[in-house]
């Protein structure tokens, strides 16, 4: 590093600082290979630091910048691909990335990576006309081996390749399945992103060959409301923010047009369902129940008033800080339902022994949910004089009318659940043993079969 080239030093507020080499002399307590250089800095003052001859470009705490007479790539709000600068290394990628956040330019180019940087607002970035300019982008650069991209960076390009590369390979090699892995940490916008990217293939697949969807692309696209209301809550962090993992298949035939998809879920954090920390929430389907659900049907699944229920009060926490209302999600979620063919009337004919494949009425899945909000405030005292072969622990009283509203919303009789909740069987041999609890091991026991309940609810939404 010459005397008066542009550097990023390390240090202060901000981890680097822009500044100018002033000098630089061997340094003699460090070696024959070793020089200390000054850095003025912009912000003020000078800072030293000593930097091996052999590895100038390297050094850990002073970086080369690239401007003008140093690269041809010019660091900043102009750098649409990291790749493309002389130097890159940490400080011109924060910089480049910052620069281009405050222009709402919040995707950038690593190759053929996408790094994506969660603006927390509303950007003008996916309008019919952005997005119908890159299908025209798409086509022309796939079928134009001479054709030059001028588009900016966008996850419609991302999207876009790979349907091109399915349906029209340029060779042998790019004519297969293609795979988008969308990853970052929480709140990094992961949900939205995979939303964005279902949208534009399904548009790209649709038969109208418009933005106006079919039936199968509109199911595609709805099952998200269905999913985010029972796998997403409030964390610290991110006021949406999915609890569980999920691998979406998107099925096209060999013209290119969308015939189905597949969505399996995996890891999903049931443990919220009986706990959770301060300035969260538990899942968003209960207060999107408590918010959008009418008098007469919160009667009806017996649900309260929030604040009175163990599951949803634990933490003071019952609103969310990204303005989205929760009524207003309840709405689309309805929606949803309809458009995924969940049946409106509770009381549809079903035959007995099992229905399977039949539509699976709405309310079925809302009183399930409302019944493990029941089960939450279930309540036991140990028996201390209980006999042999007697129940170690008794139902709470006032627990009773919980117990009462939970096996009627789940169409079970209040002592099956009792029994459940206070004994468990086991075999033994070639005869079996009734084990009873005492309230410890039995409000285990209970949280785990209100997970399961959790659990099966929300399955049985992402089956259907």
């Amino acid at each position: 590093m010459e005397e008066g080239v542009k550097v990023w030093a390390k240090g202060g507020p901000q981890l680097w600082r822009k500044g100018v080499v002033s000098k630089r002399v061997p340094d003699r307590t460090g070696g024959s290979g070793v020089a200390r250089i000054t850095v003025v800095l912009e912000e003020g003052g000078t800072a030293e630091f000593a930097v091996a001859a052999d590895e100038e470009e390297e050094c850990t705490d002073v970086k080369l910048r690239n401007v003008t007479g140093q690269a041809s790539t010019l660091e900043g709000a102009g750098v649409e691909d990291l790749t493309s600068l002389t130097y890159l290394h940490e400080p011109t990628i924060l910089y480049s990335l910052s620069q281009r956040y405050e222009s709402d330019l919040i995707y950038t180019g690593v190759g053929p990576i996408l790094l994506a940087v969660n603006p927390f607002k509303r950007v003008k970035l996916y309008s019919d006309d952005i997005l119908a300019a890159y299908r025209k982008d798409g086509e022309l650069r796939h079928y134009d081996p001479n054709y030059d991209e001028t588009l900016a960076p966008h996850v419609y390009a991302i999207a876009d390749k790979a349907y091109r590369n399915m349906t029209a390979p340029s060779n042998e090699y790019e004519h297969r399945s293609q795979s988008i892995l969308v990853s970052g940490e929480s709140g990094a916008g992961k949900t939205e992103t995979c939303k964005i990217i279902m949208k534009y293939l399904a548009i790209l697949g649709s038969k109208t060959g418009s933005t106006e969807l079919g039936t199968i692309e509109q199911q595609v696209l709805e099952s998200n409301p269905i999913l985010e209301a029972f796998g997403n809550a409030r964390t610290v962090r991110n006021d949406n923010s999915s609890r569980f993992g999920k691998y979406i298949q998107i099925i096209f035939d060999s013209y290119g047009k969308l015939t189905g998809a597949q969505i399996k879920t995996f890891l999903l954090e049931k443990v919220r369902v009986v706990k959770h920390s301060a300035m969260e929430r538990n899942y968003h389907i209960f207060y999107m129940l408590a918010a959008g659900a009418s008098p007469e049907q919160r009667e009806g699944w017996a649900m309260g008033d929030l604040r009175s229920h163990q599951f949803t009060s634990q933490s003071g926490c019952y609103d969310r800080r990204d303005e989205v209302l929760d009524s207003e999600l309840y709405q689309e979620l309805m929606e949803a339902f309809k458009v995924m063919g969940f049946e409106e009337d509770e009381k549809a004919s079903r035959p007995s022994g099992g229905g399977e494949g039949l539509p699976l009425p709405w309310a079925s899945v809302f009183r399930m949910v409302a019944a493990v909000l029941a089960l939450g405030d279930v309540d036991f005292v140990d028996r201390p004089d209980a006999g042999d072969g007697e129940a170690l622990t008794a139902l709470s009283e006032p627990s009773r009318p919980r117990l009462e509203a939970a096996a009627r919303l789940l169409d079970v009789s209040p002592d099956r659940i009792l029994n459940a909740l206070t004994s468990r069987k086991i075999n033994a041999g070639i005869s079996n043993q009734v084990l009873l609890r005492v309230s410890k091991r039995k409000i285990s026991c209970r949280k785990k079969f209100k997970k399961a309940s959790s659990d099966l609810a929300d399955g049985k939404s992402t089956n259907q």
